[in-house]
């Protein structure tokens, strides 16, 4: 039986007396016992104790330790905490919940960024860490359109979910356009817009979120070719979400996102490789495999699910989207009811409610699966954003790493626990290494990282979020542990807020 507890103050004063007499090492704030260890970083597979304080990790050893609190992982996988580089609910409670139920400990919002994250983090105890790029979406619409967060409430003005819920609602309600979406930057708005990431850089943002496809219609190339110049210039990463091109699979703005970012030096990361590249996906990642071959700083992203989510009021659905994706009405999904859409309900809600969430099944599992299971790509899980728990969104909002490990792992063995350990951990974090010094600490398990540590069941742990019944946590992931403190204890949240804002480097020049 797997069992937490805190040693009483007689244990301790009689393991002090014993320790005179015999070598009984002073106790750790936490020691997990006898869980199976595994580290991507050093290829450490083996049954070990490890010894906690202070929010690091002070020794992995075969030897007896004593600790404050104990949990005898005996049967467990004791793996680095998993890394989300990925998630539009990074900033609210309820996604933290879910994710921290899916062995995640820290939570980023890379893909669209934010604008003013000191404010809305400050004094936030958060489940799992935390951390945002500078939004390039939110500093357009600031510049194009005198518009910024504090139009819309602190929780929902620092998502991605917010702004466009917003803009959405402004376009089809008001009928009014806003130029962040359509309308083309000149050379002095390009300037006022990096002058607006350069003080989020400094305000502890990591790199910038780059929503390309969302703005395609009125960002010319010239404006994209200054952001890559602007990054390069500043050691900075841009985070994707490339166009899409009218024909499924055509690699044209993956090789001129690549060509940019081998002439100007920026760091690329490319968001849901899977959504663009589509039946293309063998394509998609020799383009990747060879650009890093000649020394280009890229690296990619999938999630496992063969859908995709967006919102109905997306300018996606404003091209020729069934002869980009091949599908109809009929493979949308409006989460909220579960109903699969007719032309008709499509065309009413996009007037009525352009802010819903909407599913889009649009892929298939052998386009997805060789994205998994490829060398080098990261597992991310694209979270929709949750207000409330009962929010019906993507399943992978809840579900994605499990998922993972029991499909990809233990059931289909199509990747070994270390590869797939290694996607949710050692991978995302080397990404995010040039950015901020603190993940050289972390998708680790050695002496000194901190203690950020999943420990799971490999023959329970899996998914149970669907896409009709989103709500639904991941099993087999029983203890999470962030900065040295038991977040997750046998399944049950903690009243314990450990997880810390992850800040930039250049927040501290």
């Amino acid at each position: 039986m797997i069992v937490l507890h805190r040693v009483s103050g007689l244990t301790l004063v009689a393991v002090v007396f014993l320790g005179s007499a015999m070598p009984l090492a002073q106790p750790y704030d936490l020691a997990i016992l006898n869980g199976r260890v595994v580290d991507p970083e050093t290829g450490l597979d083996a049954v070990k104790n490890v010894g906690i304080a202070n929010g690091r990790i002070e020794v992995v050893t075969d030897g007896a330790i004593h600790g404050a609190k104990v949990i005898d992982a005996t049967g467990l996988v004791v793996a680095p905490g998993f890394i989300d580089l990925h998630s539009h609910g990074a900033l609210s409670e309820a996604n933290q919940a879910f994710q921290l139920r899916d062995g995640v400990t820290t939570t980023l919002e890379l893909e669209a960024g934010v604008r003013e994250l000191p404010e809305v983090a400050r004094g936030a105890a958060r489940l799992i860490n935390f951390g945002a790029s500078a939004g390039y979406l939110n500093a357009r619409m600031e510049t194009l359109d005198g518009l910024t967060s504090r139009h819309l409430s602190d929780t929902e003005g620092s998502s991605f979910i917010g702004l466009h819920g917003f803009w959405s609602l402004v376009k089809y309600q008001l009928g009014i356009s806003l130029r962040v979406t359509e309308g083309a930057a000149t050379d002095e708005e390009i300037d006022g817009i990096h002058e607006i990431l350069e003080q989020e850089i400094a305000r502890g943002a990591l790199g910038v979120g780059f929503l390309l496809d969302y703005m395609s219609d009125g960002i010319a190339p010239r404006e994209v070719e200054r952001l890559f110049d602007w990054a390069g210039a500043r050691d900075q990463v841009i985070f994707v979400h490339m166009r899409r091109m009218p024909v499924a699979g055509d690699p044209s703005a993956l090789r001129r996102l690549l060509t940019l970012a081998e002439r100007s030096g920026a760091g690329l990361h490319v968001c849901h490789i899977t959504s663009a590249a589509t039946r293309n996906i063998a394509g998609f990642l020799k383009r990747i495999r060879d650009a890093r071959d000649r020394g280009v700083d890229v690296t990619t992203e999938t999630y496992p699910y063969w859908a995709g989510s967006t919102f109905i009021a997306a300018q996606v659905f404003d091209r020729d989207w069934q002869q980009t994706f091949g599908t109809s009405y009929q493979d949308i999904e409006y989460p909220e009811t579960g109903e699969r859409l007719t032309k008709a309900r499509f065309e009413q809600l996009r007037s009525k409610r352009p802010d819903a969430v909407v599913i889009h099944h649009y892929n298939q599992e052998r386009w997805v699966t060789p994205a998994v299971v490829a060398p080098g790509v990261i597992i991310a899980s694209d979270a929709m954003h949750k207000a409330a728990p009962d929010d019906a969104v993507h399943p992978r909002s809840a579900g994605t790493f499990s998922r993972v490990i029991g499909r990809y792992v233990r059931e289909d063995g199509l990747l070994s626990l270390m590869e797939a350990l290694g996607k949710m951990t050692l991978l995302p974090a080397r990404r995010m290494e040039p950015l901020a010094d603190a993940f050289e600490r972390k998708g680790r398990i050695q002496v000194g990282m901190d203690a950020d540590l999943t420990l799971f069941d490999l023959g329970k742990i899996i998914d149970q979020a669907t896409y009709n019944s989103p709500n639904r946590p991941s099993t087999g992931v029983e203890y999470v542990v962030v900065n040295g403190r038991v977040a997750l204890n046998r399944g049950q949240l903690s009243v314990e807020r450990q997880g810390r804002w992850l800040k930039g480097n250049e927040s501290n020049r």
